[in-house]
């Protein structure tokens, strides 16, 4: 009694107000139907002056009410806090406007992730936890310890009520942020206890939203194992929340994980991609729980909530005492090949944030702009990062290939230094420059010089704006026939082979005009200075190879790293260190799908890393590679800025080394003990 405890409870409906009629009102009516009271009243009780407050955002209630709490402890508001969730079912009004909506399951069941899933079964129950700041502010057995927690907003969805995937992603890489748990090594395996309602739309949204946060690499010797207590004891829609911080908390106290139920076939909608996704779907009873776990819960107005907790130091101890006795196998190292993207990828302030916060990527960028400034009509960087006038260099030919290198070269060098190496590199046109000096093949002082020579011999030697390149959906042989049938050999040519029915026509505009519009295939033209990869680049051989002539080209490729080549459709080793191949290089044919396919029989790599602007290649190559690998962007800007595209992949790889200041979230991250 008398404490400065705080009270927190999740409570989305109060269905005894409704029931109070006039003619059954009395003096406690007020109070008894107030969801206000319910928090007020366990204050009252109990004595305690702290914070006290209802919840109501739907089903995610209650762990707004924990993220609150724990955000209340971290302030000193109080010393410890009691959570609580609860929904109690005692009007049919709520069940048939529920039924015209098509939320329940006819059966009664919460059918989670199962084909058979068509709505949720409500359920009823009331829970509460203590939260501390200190096992002796509590006064009881420590049980788990609250790492994580985070809450955001759907904001503008498809609808009011439609989940949103990546706000879903954002509040569950928050709360692991805050808890340390990003990047996760290869190794580690977490509990997941779902939303899970088992509705149509929402299941296959929440594991997309999961496959995008955790899935990958990553996850793959770890595993995440999915819970959905919902299948158990139905949705307790605002209570729902904490009823899964409860279940969680006993799986960590007991190292066990609880079976969900009901779930028999998998739906085809949520695991078309099972295979790129390592999730364990627990359909019986285990021992040997992961240490760390956390809870979702989405209301259906759009707010969200994650909380992470992990087990307490003694589980921890016991588990660490019991693992020393079973001999331990040495994880296995993930093979990962790098695709270097090609030329049109470009854009102003590519990699700005990087070279503002990653030394090593600075220092890479550096390194070659001091060789580049030279030979090119303004300095690399200002080309890069400028605005106005100086951004709009970037798209000639003479700047877009030097700058394009630059960047995969110190993107290469940045995930060297966290310790990802490639077994294979593959490079799309102006990228074999880079995935040459990557592999050994080419030393840097020699591609520099030899890249900027290839973008001045084309802008100064082939004609602009008179040429066109135009993606047909076709196969390479279809638009080589039509090539030969209106006699424009001399004029057009396929400039790239990037999957089956991915081919790309390039050459004198008239003519590719008239090959496309017979073809009768769909089509899109692409935005070019010039035909490249086409006899219209013919005029910039002879210029370039004086240049190469007098380059010192390196040997095979070495250090373990086999380079496989886009313009012979197969793996190079000696051949690199001619210039015939550097010259044929500007006119050939790109036969990207040939190389990677090549690559992927011979060494089938765990991970594709896109090293470049956007995952162009990625998009490209998973029409054609079968599932299995993991595909992973270094940079995407049509998903979040550099630096959080960049660290997400890097959590998805398992690498722990960053040198980007934490300070602030080590200092948020105090622990919370439940």
């Amino acid at each position: 009694m008398g404490t400065d405890g705080g009270v927190f409870v999740g409570q989305d409906k109060c269905d005894w107000s409704r029931m109070l009629t006039t003619s059954h009102a009395g003096p406690f009516a007020a109070t008894g139907g107030s969801a206000s009271i319910s928090s007020g009243r366990v204050s009252y009780v109990l004595g305690m002056k702290g914070p006290s407050a209802t919840f109501d955002t739907a089903c995610s209630s209650s762990l707004v009410a924990a993220d609150t709490a724990s955000a209340t402890l971290y302030r000193g508001r109080c010393e410890l806090a009691i959570v609580c969730g609860v929904n109690m079912l005692l009007l049919p009004q709520t069940f048939i406007a529920c039924c015209q909506a098509r939320m329940l399951d006819a059966g009664g069941r919460c059918r989670t992730f199962d084909a058979s899933a068509a709505g949720y079964a409500r359920g009823e129950g009331c829970g509460g936890q203590v939260i501390a700041r200190s096992p002796s502010a509590a006064k009881s057995e420590l049980l788990a310890l609250m790492a994580g927690s985070a809450i955001n907003q759907d904001g503008r969805s498809a609808n009011l009520t439609s989940p949103n995937g990546p706000s879903q992603q954002a509040v569950i890489l928050t709360a692991l942020g805050e808890a340390g748990l990003l990047p996760m090594s290869t190794t580690a395996s977490h509990m997941l206890e779902t939303h899970g309602t088992g509705t149509a739309l929402g299941d296959p949204i929440e594991v997309g939203a999961l496959q995008a946060a955790l899935g990958g690499a990553g996850r793959r010797a770890g595993g995440l194992a999915l819970g959905a207590l919902k299948s158990n004891i139905g949705h307790l829609e605002g209570g729902a929340g904490l009823a899964g911080l409860l279940k969680l908390t006993a799986e960590l106290r007991d190292s066990a994980v609880a079976p969900n139920l009901h779930l028999r076939e998998l739906n085809h909608h949520v695991f078309e991609d099972i295979r790129d996704f390592a999730a364990m779907f627990v359909t019986e009873a285990a021992q040997d729980a992961p240490s760390t776990g956390s809870v979702s819960s989405f209301g259906f107005g759009g707010t969200n909530g994650h909380v992470v907790l992990k087990a307490s130091p003694k589980q921890v101890s016991d588990a660490a005492r019991s693992r020393e006795a079973t001999p331990q196998t040495k994880p296995k190292s993930l093979r990962v090949a790098f695709l270097f993207t090609g030329q049109g990828s470009q854009y102003p302030g590519m990699g700005k944030e990087l070279y503002d916060k990653e030394p090593v990527f600075r220092e890479a960028l550096d390194r070659c702009a001091a060789v580049l400034d030279s030979l090119l009509p303004s300095p690399l960087l200002e080309v890069m990062f400028g605005a106005g006038e100086a951004a709009s260099d970037l798209n000639e030919t003479r700047f877009s290939q030097p700058a394009i290198f630059s960047l995969e070269y110190a993107l290469a060098e940045l995930w060297r230094s966290r310790g990802i190496s490639p077994c294979a590199v593959l490079g799309h046109s102006v990228g074999e420059y880079c995935a040459a000096v990557v592999a050994g093949a080419m030393p840097l002082q020699t591609a520099l010089p030899l890249i900027a020579a290839r973008g001045r011999a084309i802008a100064e030697h082939c004609e602009a704006s008179v040429g066109a390149m135009v993606a047909v959906f076709a196969p390479e042989a279809e638009a080589q026939a039509a090539i030969s049938g209106a006699k424009a050999a001399e004029t057009v040519s396929v400039a790239a082979v990037n999957g089956p029915k991915m081919t790309v026509l390039s050459g004198r505009t008239q003519d590719v005009e008239r090959i496309t519009e017979k073809m009768g295939a769909t089509s899109r033209r692409l935005k070019v200075s010039h035909a490249f990869h086409s006899p219209l680049m013919t005029p910039a051989l002879a210029p370039f190879r004086a240049e190469a002539e007098v380059s010192q080209l390196g040997p095979a490729p070495s250090g373990g790293v086999r380079f496989f080549s886009a313009l012979r459709g197969r793996e190079a080793t000696e051949e690199l260190s001619s210039v015939e191949y550097w010259v044929d290089h500007i006119p050939g044919t790109v036969r990207f799908s040939a190389a990677l396919e090549a690559l992927h029989a011979e060494i089938g790599p765990d991970v594709y890393l896109e090293v470049g602007t956007s995952p162009i290649l990625l998009g490209m190559a998973k029409r054609f590679i079968p599932k299995g690998p993991a595909w992973l962007p270094s940079l995407d800007p049509q998903v979040g800025k550099d630096l959080q595209v960049f660290s997400k992949t890097e959590a998805e790889l398992g690498t722990s080394s960053s040198s980007t200041d934490d300070s602030w979230k080590r200092d948020r991250r105090r622990r919370r003990e439940v």
